[in-house]
């Protein structure tokens, strides 16, 4: 089984054309390729996902508006350039899951088919805050949750809540005063939130939207998040992402990886090769398990 990697999005030098995503070993932290996917819009912090072997990531129509397109995870080669363009997002959001890819920005959300682009009819996605009209988005989801947040441009204000993955509905909202990155357990129970305002990480029950913690980690200039087997992983302003014991917070690398630019959203993914016979013939198969905001909870 080869390690666990993660999928950094990094906005660079802020221009329209100057994001990427680079993968780097979950463990050490040493650089796999620092330019795994290019020319995507760095002059917002978007969101991206990687799901079933493919990167969906958003790249630029023009100033504002965005295109989300397909990647190979392992080459970075484009699938679809243009898989769906939806209509201006100015710092989408983003998850995919094997049958639907979430899609959040201006003030919409969006439910698509993640093989024609196509909108997924009998999702009402909920209208966002005009208050957040121009804002940073992530979405995040477990197949029947969906979870929605959001902050101002200038990180002043924010939002967060809970909807329904079937048909959008709404389902609960969280107290908090400012969230753009969003991180959830894979037994589905636990929500991390990155405060941009208090510079902590707060965790809450997932699904009663109730505060376990508002302060499960401090660390100045707190971005993406992700969760994978017991760690929390923590994209910084300053260019580098440190590693925590997801339970305790407790610091296990402060700063695991170093050197980015402008760092945000982060992917944990393994890539697991199996083996299975196909009419008489051995075939090796990479299978990537989306590792996003994911951990296995003893509670």
């Amino acid at each position: 089984m080869k390690a666990a990697q993660i999928y950094v999005f990094s906005s660079g030098a802020g221009t329209n054309t100057s994001g990427k995503i680079g993968v780097y070993d979950a463990t050490t932290g040493a650089t796999i390729d620092a330019s795994r996917v290019t020319g995507l819009r760095g002059n917002v912090s978007n969101d991206f996902d990687v799901n079933n072997g493919k990167i969906f990531a958003t790249l630029p129509l023009s100033s504002v508006n965005s295109e989300v397109g397909v990647f190979n995870a392992t080459t970075g080669s484009a699938i679809n350039s243009s898989l769906f363009a939806p209509a201006g997002p100015w710092a989408p959001g983003l998850a995919a899951t094997d049958n639907a890819i979430f899609f959040s920005g201006g003030d919409f959300v969006a439910k698509i088919d993640p093989l024609t682009g196509n909108q997924i009819s009998g999702f009402n996605g909920p209208t966002l805050s005009s208050t957040f009209t121009k804002a940073f988005w992530d979405v995040e989801t477990n197949g029947d949750r969906l979870y929605v947040a959001g902050r101002s441009q200038n990180g002043s204000a924010g939002s967060l809540s809970a909807y329904s993955a079937t048909d959008g509905h709404l389902l609960s909202n969280f107290s908090t005063t400012s969230s753009a990155y969003i991180a959830l357990s894979q037994d589905g129970n636990y929500l991390y939130n990155s405060n941009l305002v208090t510079g902590k990480i707060e965790l809450f029950n997932a699904l009663t939207g109730a505060l376990i913690t508002s302060s499960l980690v401090t660390t100045p200039g707190v971005k993406g998040l992700a969760v994978f087997d017991g760690a929390l992983y923590v994209s910084r302003s300053d260019g580098t992402i440190g590693e925590y014991n997801a339970l305790t917070g407790s610091v296990i690398s402060a700063t695991l990886i170093s050197g980015l630019v402008n760092p945000a959203s982060i992917v944990v993914t393994v890539p697991e090769v199996t083996s299975f016979y196909a009419m008489g013939t051995l075939v090796a198969g990479l299978i990537v398990i989306r590792g996003i905001r994911f951990l296995r909870f003893p509670f």
